[in-house]
């Protein structure tokens, strides 16, 4: 629940997408990571050694001498296999104090700290072609500045030896990367940057190191990032629009009351990092400078760096040859220097409860129905690893599954008083806990909270199912190798953030936050009395904090009347003069942020080889009869396959890796039903009667699934859906057999029905905050017919459709259940059916044949009988295939900016004009690129990107978070304009930066085992793309030209700004209505308002 700040939303789906069409959000769809791209960091149901190979195209570029060239690699290259994981005890100033090798997979991790300057580095050698980098300083203020915060932002405008706005990007695209990252939490300031190759992360990190010990922080660069008034009277700034954005929402506002019920001044937690709006109004450059020359210092810094494709002796020489010099020598700690929140006010002035505390936080809302409840305690120290480990398995046993005993009591019930409860907790010290109960009737708001302890009492008194525990014990630990084998670097960067805020500075405590595996051997050993004296100690006897989130109408006007009058007060106080004078002051800063990088520094970054790109490779095979369609695969696995006799009565596909587990994925032919969403939702929560003959209820289902699986889901993929499970290797056999069970012999209890209903429609309102997600689905509406799965599926017709099946269920049950048997009769069709299985198919026992034995009653048919698979493509409507005039606009009463999404056509993936489009869109959407530059920088939306949907054929332009979408939509039609004008100028070298980032793009979506294998499924089977569709993309790249890209940015992206030819959407407050609208209008829309 900590909050944390990001510099900016990560822009590597929107750039993936223009270089691989809707491969990325659909490889996603197909496994159990998903990721967010709009939140501030930055629908369906859930619950060996790699082998490589190079890509044969090349981009290096020239490189001119200059007078501040990037620091050089180390001045005796050294000549090293990746394979020699020697780590060395020291290395110039550098020396080891901690080296761990993780029982569970080959992987070493190693910590140095410098004896001259106390700068820290950690190195791992993950497997996978990526370098990833995180630069950690801790963090600590006393007030609600946003000091922290605005400083990470100017950070990137620039440093000493490179005095330029937005060069580090502009090295990091050129370094096989995706620009740079940064988020502030409440204790740290965290940068970050991953590249595809040891060589470009060897050049950026001395570059980005000095923007973080030298930034120039110039007063022209506050104005645009941190706060501005225009020549309107608008208040802007990135910084300033960011938190304008999130001030109203009700999780920043219960958090910061949290922290001000807890905390007293003298501690560092009760701090808004991100800053206060009022704060921030009153915030002055030098108190941004002092707060740096305070936290930025190299003992106060710890680089983490994970990649096998890094050698640590290369990046110990690089440290030491080109950072430290420019360094301060103080060593570890310095005379008179206080290690943040251990050595400060901090650490004497803990959290402390001497009684509970229950309080109403009120926060803007129209919608009344709903609010939430929030429980808090304090928790055990931060270094307690194996009480932290508990706590938290034990937060997954009282309500981390419907059949937890929370869950029984206050979810699946015919009347829930909440959608969902969870468990968290925040790393700090003391942990503090957190149980967080969502969409909770208005009715229930004040008796909910003790309610919940009440129970949590009663479940002290009661025998403890250490049979259940156990389950979640080893899911957990199931979870943990998965996620050493799909995300290493994060879990050690995560882990090694917990040692250098609190671990001892010797390293001594260093490998105990690596025990993760360990530690959950230890507590399998607990008994069910250890756990029944963890709940009480930390949950049932200790003093708490409640507070009741309570949606406010009023609150809602009222906060809508007030900006409105500040902006009339700011016109009134400045008067013409004054406006105009502020007016001239954003002009500036924008014009001496935006001076040129001269080209010959741009062109001394050297590009790295992409001959150097491992690609990891995957091996296909398919089974006999209907699978073998297409051009046949010729390996080991398709050996192993056709050595398994018979042929199953359904496609499937094969895709051999090395891992532990195995994930299938069942893709059927989706239904636009109006009932899907009920059958998806309640899908794993339903009475079974499995074919065995084996009736289960509901709770002996989610009990089963839970032993069986580490994870399942379903949900929509484009206009299909899809059935997916993870198990364990030699649970393979189990798992199809669930498949089975599920689809066809599910039970439809209209108990169950009801209670699935009324949780999502809880579940709405929250929802219909999502300024992203209604401007998502208005935009949907426009494009996608009745005939669109996702249109059955679409956010707003959900809220208006939902409440009618509530009252069918409760009035006509056995006319709903009809339907929905119906439905599965349709969505049950194997002859649509596509299946996945990943995973190490060399060490399974049977392949083909499970299918067929579970699936025996199935028809076999003939492979001309297969039903092609339905694509966005297909259901499109009029505007989605020729758009032209129309927007509409959502207004909420709660939002604090806007989301705007524009469309125009755009060419499917065999056009000759896409390649040249790809590396356009690139270009555009750099980091301190072009719409950056124009759109963020003059402080006109936190973001703004192009992406391109080969699924829909169409390009869409998105602004987000944003205090006036239509002066950003009117600044990217200039821009575009001026550069077809030539009146600002694409250069070699942008184009040759566009080329690095998609290299670097398509090598992250391809950076894991199962992500290949998911894109191995996705191209050939789901897209009718060539095997090794990336790779055969980036080719075509390769190939374009300077001259190719302008003509593109005619073709394709002007149009976008053509009310002619395009349509938009945008979902925004109340206040700003108004002027949208006339805007939108007077450039030639045909403008629909409506309320959300």
């Amino acid at each position: 629940m900590v909050s944390s700040t990001s510099r900016r939303a990560s822009l590597s789906a929107a750039s993936l997408a223009a270089l691989n069409g809707d491969f990325a959000p659909l490889s996603r769809a197909l496994s159990d990571v998903s990721t967010d791209t709009e939140d501030w960091d930055d629908g369906g149901s859930s619950q060996g050694a790699p082998t490589v190979s190079s890509v044969s195209t090349d981009t290096d570029s020239e490189s001119d001498s200059y007078q501040r060239p990037p620091p050089p690699p180390p001045a005796h290259p050294l000549q090293l296999s990746l394979n020699d994981s020697t780590v060395p005890s020291r290395l110039g100033s550098f020396d080891l104090i901690a080296e761990y090798k993780l029982s569970s997979t080959p992987i070493t991790i190693a910590k140095w700290v410098s004896h001259k300057t106390g700068l820290s580095v950690v190195w791992a050698n993950t497997p996978g072609p990526l370098v990833e980098m995180w630069t950690t300083v801790r963090t600590e203020i006393f007030d609600d500045s946003g000091r922290p915060h605005t400083l990470e932002h100017l950070t990137f405008m620039g440093s000493n030896k490179y005095p330029y706005k937005g060069i580090l990007d502009i090295c990091a695209n050129r370094c096989l990367a995706n620009g740079t990252n940064a988020w502030t939490a409440v204790d740290n300031t965290t940068y970050t940057a991953s590249t595809a190759s040891e060589e470009g992360m060897l050049t950026l990190l001395p570059v980005y190191l000095d923007h973080i010990f030298n930034p120039t922080m110039r007063p022209s660069a506050f104005t645009t990032e941190v706060f501005n008034v225009n020549a309107e009277g608008h208040e802007g700034g990135v910084v300033y629009s960011e938190m304008q954005a999130r001030s109203g929402s009700s999780d920043d506002l219960l958090e910061l009351r949290l922290q001000q019920i807890l905390y007293d001044h003298r501690n560092g937690y009760r701090s808004e990092t991100g800053g206060m709006l009022d704060a921030l109004r009153h915030l002055h450059l030098d108190d941004i400078k002092t707060y740096h020359s305070q936290a930025y210092t190299p003992q106060n810094t710890t680089i983490v760096l994970t990649g096998q494709a890094l050698h640590p002796l290369r990046l110990l020489t690089t440290l030491v040859n080109s950072v430290e010099p420019t360094l301060p020598s103080n060593g570890p700690h310095p005379r008179g220097w206080k290690r943040p929140f251990l050595e400060t006010s901090t650490a004497s002035n803990p959290p402390q409860l001497y009684q509970d505390e229950t309080e109403v936080v009120e926060y803007p809302e129209k919608d009344e129905s709903v609010g939430e409840v929030r429980l808090h305690w304090i928790g055990p120290p931060a270094r307690e690893y194996e009480l932290q480990a508990a706590l938290s398995v034990l937060g997954d046993y009282l309500s981390g599954s419907s059949i937890s005993p929370l869950n029984k009591i206050f979810v699946e019930t015919k009347d829930p008083a909440a959608s969902d409860i969870s468990f968290t907790s925040d790393f700090r010290n003391p942990t503090l806990l957190h149980c967080i109960m969502s969409s909770v009737p208005a009715a229930k708001l004040h008796t909910l909270g003790p309610s919940v302890l009440k129970a949590l009492a009663e479940i002290v008194k009661q025998s403890f199912d250490i049979v259940r525990m156990h389950t979640v014990l080893h899911q957990s630990k199931l979870a943990t190798l998965s996620v050493l084998e799909g995300a290493p670097g994060t879990w050690i960067q995560a882990n090694v953030m917990e040692d250098l805020l609190y671990g001892p500075e010797d390293g001594s405590g260093f490998a105990e936050t690596m025990k993760d595996v360990e530690i959950i051997k230890k507590l399998l050993r607990w008994s069910a009395q250890d756990w029944i004296s963890l709940l009480d100690d930390y949950y049932v006897i200790p003093h708490s904090v409640t507070l009741i989130g309570k949606p406010s109408s009023t609150l809602a006007h009222r906060k809508a009347v007030a900006d409105a009058a500040r902006v009339e007060e700011t016109r009134h106080k400045l008067g013409p003069a004054g406006l105009a004078l502020q007016g001239q002051k954003l002009a500036e800063a924008q014009k001496e942020n935006s001076r040129p990088i001269p080209p010959e520094l741009v062109r001394s970054f050297r590009i790295p080889s992409l001959k150097k790109i491992g690609w990891l490779e995957v091996e296909t095979a398919r089974a006999r009869g209907v699978s073998k369609m297409g051009k046949p695969f010729r390996n080991r696995v398709q050996e192993r396959v056709d050595s398994d006799p018979g042929e199953p009565p359904l496609f499937v596909q094969f895709d051999h890796i090395a891992s532990n587990f195995i994930e299938i994925t069942l893709v059927m032919h989706g239904s636009a039903h109006p009932l899907l969403s009920l059958y998806l939702d309640s899908f794993f929560s339903l009475p079974l009667n499995r074919a065995n003959g084996q009736h289960l209820t509901y709770q002996g289902v989610v009990r089963e699934l839970d032993q069986d699986t580490l994870w399942r889901s379903i949900g929509t993929i484009g206009e299909g859906v899809a059935l997916s499970m993870k198990v364990e290797r030699s649970k393979y056999p189990v798992a199809v057999a669930w498949m089975r069970d599920l689809l066809y012999f599910s039970v439809f209890d209209v108990d169950r029905l009801i209670n699935s209903v009324v949780t999502t429609l809880q579940n709405l309102p929250s929802a219909r905050e999502d300024d992203a997600s209604v401007a998502s689905a208005g935009h949907q509406l426009l494009i996608l017919n009745d005939q669109s799965v996702l249109t059955s599926m679409n956010l707003l017709n959900m809220l208006k459709t939902l409440p009618a099946l509530l009252r069918r269920l409760r009035s006509d049950p056995d006319s709903v259940v009809k339907e929905l048997e119906e439905l599965r009769h349709e969505l049950t069709d194997h002859r649509a059916f596509r299946v996945s299985v990943k995973g190490d198919i060399l060490r399974l026992m049977e392949t083909s044949s499970t299918w067929i034995n579970e699936f025996e009653k199935l028809d076999s048919f003939h492979p001309s009988e297969l039903v092609p698979v339905v694509r966005e493509i297909d259901v499109l409507t009029s505007l989605g295939r020729k758009p032209a005039h129309k927007f509409v606009i959502y207004s909420s009463p709660s939002s604090e900016s806007t989301y705007s999404r524009h469309m125009a056509p755009g060419p499917d993936w065999r056009s000759s004009d896409l390649p040249a489009l790809q590396v356009a869109v690139a270009a555009l959407n750099a980091t301190e690129g072009y719409l950056w530059t124009s759109i963020r920088g003059a402080g006109l939306a936190y973001g703004a990107s192009i992406a391109v949907s080969l699924e829909t054929k169409a390009l869409t332009f998105v602004v987000f978070k944003s205090p006036d979408a239509f002066a950003a939509f009117s600044a990217a039609k200039s821009l575009i304009d001026s550069l077809l004008s030539g009146k600002i100028e694409i250069t070699q070298a942008t184009i040759d930066a566009a080329k690095s980032n998609l290299a670097y793009n398509l090598v992250s979506s391809l950076s894991t085992l199962d992500e290949a294998a998911t894109a191995s499924f996705v191209d050939t089977v789901l897209f009718d793309r060539p095997q090794g569709y990336a790779r055969y993309s980036l080719n075509r790249v390769q190939d374009v030209r300077l001259s190719d890209v302008l003509p593109a940015i005619k073709k394709w992206i002007r149009p976008i700004f053509d009310p002619e030819q395009s349509i938009g959407v945008a979902s925004t407050g109340s206040g700003e209505l108004p002027h949208l609208v006339d805007g939108f209008k007077k450039w030639g829309y045909d403008v629909e308002e409506k309320t959300v």
